[in-house]
């Protein structure tokens, strides 16, 4: 029982999240940003706790060659509009990144 209520608890959690893949880039405010592969809309990152954060920075560093590289990466999250009406990933959680594009990821 105990058991069942935990794995009710773990679906609640995630109800609602999406998995996005698409190009990593940031905008000249440095915040990041998906271009999303197939639809091509901008979804913004939003808040990381911060070791979830640190891993992402330093996986991007590595990836990327520190910039120089296009990165195609995968997350999930909530997805949701901002008041402004951007799209944006509530607390994203990275599931892989790599080198390469949405064409030839």
């Amino acid at each position: 029982m105990v058991i069942a209520c935990a794995l009710a608890a773990i679906t609640a959690a995630h109800a609602g999240e999406q998995v996005i893949e698409g190009q990593l880039r940031f905008n000249s405010y440095g915040v990041g940003q998906v271009v999303e592969c197939g639809t091509k809309r901008v979804i913004e990152l939003g808040v990381m706790a911060s070791n979830p954060y640190f891993h992402f920075s330093e996986k991007y560093k590595e990836v990327s060659g520190d910039g120089k590289e296009a990165v195609l990466i995968k997350l999930e999250g909530r997805l949701v509009s901002s008041s402004e009406g951007r799209l944006v990933l509530e607390a994203p959680r990275m599931v892989s990144m790599k080198t390469g594009t949405c064409g030839n990821g």
